[in-house]
């Protein structure tokens, strides 16, 4: 239990949290005192020297009268919009940065290679000359649009790295790549067929924890006989506490017939079908026939049952 709780705290987001609530008590107190100190007294002047959270009125009379302080309450929404509106700013220069940093993750990765990675052991990728190599417009353009279309974009973690290796096509296609996090860990990584349901990509066996920086091959095997004729979009993420990774996207094709694994199979349609067909036709029957009808219908094909007694004798 003890470990299990060195394992809470010290996840990223208790952390975040709690830097979070010592940095928001003490910008409460700085904009307190902005209020206080130099709102409060340039408002005053303005009122000829009245201090305004002292604003109020009496309720009733003597001194143990309720005041109803209207001037300690504009005074506390005047602390609210100040902090809302900073908090605001903040928001908004964070979702800047973040977009910034989107961008440039979609520009490395559909970049076209350039030389030999300069430090391997902290980017595979980051060549010292040719930086991250040569950008694909077409490519960032498309992932970009990609990620817009189907709702991940404000999802993306710059942080989780996720790339292809390689790519065999033949009756089974298979797929390697790796991923890594550039600050915690991967959880898992999964893949898709045209934006379907997620499944969890093959591993090492051996591995069995994930450091940051660490990476790791995934494989994903599809039997292109499963899939209906035609081209699909396979769609590979590595998923995180914090986010997800720019997914990799190939585009496969399918040689088997309409039926696929990664489907809904045909038979249950065929079964909703039925079961949907004989709801509809109990609600029918319910509507426009009477009690008498049904029992008779039910009668008609049912066993019937005759109570009459038959008299009968033994004849030798």
């Amino acid at each position: 239990m003890i470990n299990e709780f060195k394992d809470f705290i010290a996840k990223g987001n208790v952390m975040d949290m709690a830097v979070g609530i010592i940095i928001g008590a003490a910008f409460t107190a700085i904009v307190g005192s902005l209020v206080e100190d130099l709102v409060n007294p340039i408002i005053s002047l303005f009122m000829g020297g009245i201090d305004f959270s002292s604003l109020g009125v009496k309720l009733g009379e003597g001194e143990d009268a309720a005041v109803f302080a209207y001037g300690k309450f504009i005074m506390a929404v005047i602390n609210f919009l100040i902090i809302a509106f900073v908090v605001f700013m903040l928001v908004k220069a964070v979702n800047k940065s973040k977009k910034e940093e989107d961008l440039k993750e979609v520009l490395k990765q559909t970049s076209e290679r350039r030389g030999e990675p300069s430090a391997p052991d902290v980017d595979p990728y980051w060549n010292r000359d040719f930086g991250y190599g040569m950008i694909d417009a077409y490519s960032a353009t498309k992932l970009a649009m990609y990620l817009k279309e189907n709702g991940i974009t404000e999802l993306i973690d710059p942080s989780i790295q996720n790339h292809l290796l390689s790519k065999n096509d033949n009756n089974t296609i298979q797929l390697t790549g790796h991923s890594w996090s550039q600050s915690g860990s991967v959880e898992s990584v999964k893949f898709r067929i045209d934006g379907g349901s997620w499944y969890d990509a093959n591993f090492n066996s051996s591995i069995t924890e994930v450091s940051a920086l660490t990476p790791f091959e995934w494989y994903v095997n599809i039997d292109s006989n499963k899939l209906s004729e035609g081209n699909h979009t396979l769609e590979v993420t590595a998923f995180s506490s914090t986010g997800q990774s720019l997914p990799v996207t190939v585009l496969i094709e399918g040689e088997g017939n309409t039926s696929s694994s990664y489907s809904i199979p045909s038979f249950v349609y065929i079964l909703v079908a039925v079961v949907a067909l004989i709801w509809l036709s109990v609600l029918i029957l319910l509507r426009y026939q009477n009690d008498s009808q049904i029992s008779s219908l039910i009668n008609r094909f049912g066993p019937t049952n005759n109570d009459d007694i038959i008299d009968a004798e033994i004849v030798d």
